[in-house]
Formats: C-alpha cells, sequence, structure tokens
C-alpha cells in the first residue's frame, strides 16, 4: 500500500545517506498557488498569490489534478519519505526478524489467492471489504490500513481507471472490470503488504492486453532487482520496462521499505521524475525488506483525486494496474516472500489466480 495523506510540500526527491528522502521545493504558480513545475499551460511561474481559485482566462489546470504527486489541498500526495513517518536508516533484518516478517505474509498473502478463486461478479467493494475484515480476524491479523492516518476501511480496491486508495463503495464490481485489492496486515509486531490485479470475464482485447503487459513488466521489474542495485538504477529500469511494454508508469506512487510500520526507509521511486543524482547514492544490501508496486497506466501519468478524499483516478480515464510483492534482499540475490522466496524469475510468466472466472 502507497502511504496515505502526505504531509510536505511536492519537489524533487534528494535522498540521504540513511536511504530517507527529502525534497527540493518546486516553483509554484502564481495563478493557483500549487506547485505545478510546468503543468500550468499558459501561466508563468512566480510567487504564491492567496486565491486558490486559478482564473478561468489563464488556462491553468493544476487544481485537483496531480501531475507532481499533490493534490488539491497542496499535500504531496507521494507515499514513502514523502511523510514523516518514513524517516531514518533502512533497516536490516536477523534471521528472528526475518522468519516473523514471513510469518505475517505467509498468513495474509492466501487471501489473494482465495479472491483469485472466488465469484466475485455481482459483490460490492464494500462486501469485499467486509470479506478481508473475516479474513484477518479468521488468520489473528488485524488490518494495518484501518485508521491509518484516517483511513476507514481494511482494504483499497481500485477499479479501473482508480489508481490507488480506492475506498470501498456500494459499486458491484461487474464483467469487463479491471480491479485492484490493496491488503496491509499487522501480526506479532510485523506488518505485511500486498496488492493484486484482477482481470474480470468479459474483459476487452485490449484490457486483457493491458493487464498481460503489465504483470510482465511487474516481473520484469522484480527480476532486474540485485544486491546493491541504487535507487537511481532501480528507477531508470522500472522506467525503461515500461517503455519497451508501452506502459506508462505513475510517477506519484512510490514503493518503501516494510518491518515493524507498514512504511520504512527507503522510499522507492520507478521513474526518474523528480528524483536527482542523489538516489545513485543509496544502494540495497543484504538483509533488507523492501515493496515493489509500481502502478501501471494505460493512458496518461496524470491522476487527480476523488471526491471521497482518499481515491486517485488516471485524469483520462485509462485504466490501471497494481501488483505489490516483498523482496528481501541476500548477499547474492533477491527473494519474492510471498512466493515462498522464490527468485523473481521463476514467478509464471502469466499473472498467477488474477484471471477470474465465472
Amino acid at each position: 500500500m502507497h502511504a496515505l495523506r502526505g504531509g510536505q510540500l511536492p519537489g524533487v526527491f534528494r535522498f540521504d545517506a540513511t536511504g530517507s528522502a527529502r525534497h527540493r521545493p518546486l516553483p509554484r504558480c502564481g495563478h493557483c498557488r500549487f506547485a505545478c513545475a510546468g503543468y500550468c499551460r499558459g501561466v508563468s511561474l512566480h510567487n504564491v498569490r492567496t486565491s486558490l481559485e486559478p482564473p478561468a482566462a489563464t488556462g491553468c489546470t493544476c487544481r485537483g489534478r496531480i501531475g507532481s504527486g499533490i493534490d488539491s489541498s497542496g499535500q504531496c500526495r507521494r507515499a514513502g519519505a514523502a511523510t514523516t513517518a518514513v524517516t531514518g536508516p533502512i533497516p536490516y533484518r536477523s534471521r528472528l526478524e526475518l522468519e516473523r516478517l514471513r510469518n505475517g505474509v505467509r498468513r495474509l498473502f492466501p487471501l489473494f489467492r482465495e479472491i483469485g478463486s472466488s465469484t466475485v461478479q455481482g459483490t460490492t467493494a464494500v462486501q469485499l471489504d467486509r470479506l478481508v475484515e473475516r479474513y484477518l480476524q479468521k488468520h489473528g491479523l488485524t488490518s494495518a490500513m484501518r485508521g491509518y492516518r484516517g483511513y476507514p476501511a481494511s482494504s483499497a480496491i481500485s477499479v479501473n481507471s482508480v489508481a490507488a486508495h480506492g475506498l470501498p463503495d456500494g459499486r458491484p464490481i461487474q464483467r469487463g472490470d479491471l480491479f485492484t485489492l490493496d491488503v496491509a496486515a499487522r501480526g506479532g509486531g510485523w506488518v505485511s503488504d500486498a496488492a493484486w490485479t484482477y482481470l474480470m470475464p468479459g474483459s476487452s482485447g485490449r484490457t486483457s492486453t493491458f493487464y498481460h503487459r503489465s504483470w510482465n513488466a511487474f516481473r520484469g521489474l522484480l527480476s532486474s532487482i540485485e544486491p546493491g542495485m541504487t535507487l537511481y538504477n532501480l528507477a531508470r529500469r522500472s522506467q525503461e520496462i515500461a517503455d519497451e511494454a508501452g506502459l506508462v508508469v505513475l510517477p506519484q506512487f512510490v514503493g518503501h521499505g516494510i518491518g515493524r510500520k507498514l512504511h520504512e526507509p527507503p522510499v522507492i521511486p520507478f521513474t526518474l521524475q523528480e528524483i536527482d543524482s542523489s538516489a545513485s547514492a543509496i544502494a540495497l544490501r543484504a538483509g533488507s525488506t523492501i515493496n515493489i508496486e509500481p502502478i501501471y497506466s494505460a493512458g496518461g501519468a496524470s491522476v487527480h483525486r476523488n471526491e471521497d478524499g482518499w481515491s486517485y483516478r488516471t485524469l483520462d480515464g485509462a485504466m490501471t494496474a497494481h501488483f505489490e510483492l516483498t523482496l528481501l534482499v541476500e548477499s547474492d540475490h533477491v527473494s519474492v516472500l510471498q512466493f515462498d522466496g522464490c527468485a523473481p524469475e521463476d514467478l509464471p510468466g502469466e499473472p498467477p489466480f488474477g484471471v477470474l472466472s465465472g
């Protein structure tokens, strides 16, 4: 799960030696006060004015649009170290700590397989969220999302053009839909977090192609990650793989470390937009656990926040896909905790349990 309700102003990510990130502020639009980084068309950037409403004559397109990681209140919407909760050095796990973390992963991830074998059609997102709650209770877990900075549900369910943080509602999931289930849970003092995109029966050929390309891009990114890789090179490789697949990675959302807290250092960008060369100084070392979760769009890279205050939808209505898994960085390789420690290149070529039937 990407962090919710960031608190800092947007800007360029600058990493320090601990893996934390700081922002270099962007210039702000003089008409609507937002740091638009060039997203205001025909509007010069200068000092902040007091009005929050952009004059219609200016052609300013910032309001409500997140092109550079902000929302219409001026808050930064990036995950990871964009919030004050994700600071400090990158944690490295002992064998005992890793076993406790694995235990939480083993208890949570079968949920996603169960959804993959269920009849979801006609089920509302609220009903699906209640199913998640019952599953967590049955397996001795508690939601790490409910109450997190005020989030009111146990899961995020993002349908079609909703990119992230989809607040469960009463809309039934229908034939032809593409939806992502994102769940984070706490057990035994450790947090596990994963997301999976599902393809409903009756989907168009175009949606199916996008879905499979997204999985293969995600799998390719995981396979390219290795010990010693810098955050800069990881972001560059992520962007290259997406470009080769004809996909767009949404730059507003990033990955994170995970362990005793839901979001720990390092913050992990998946594009080169708004990060600088300082990311070349932070490398992945043995013993760290990281959640990799790029969000792919079939269209453009801009998103806006829905009226519910949590959900983010692509500005052009394009479909999105979002897979999230936890990698353990070891001395000479990385392994995927949700798949019993297998190497990323050994993940199936087709998305397992993601294509629903009936």
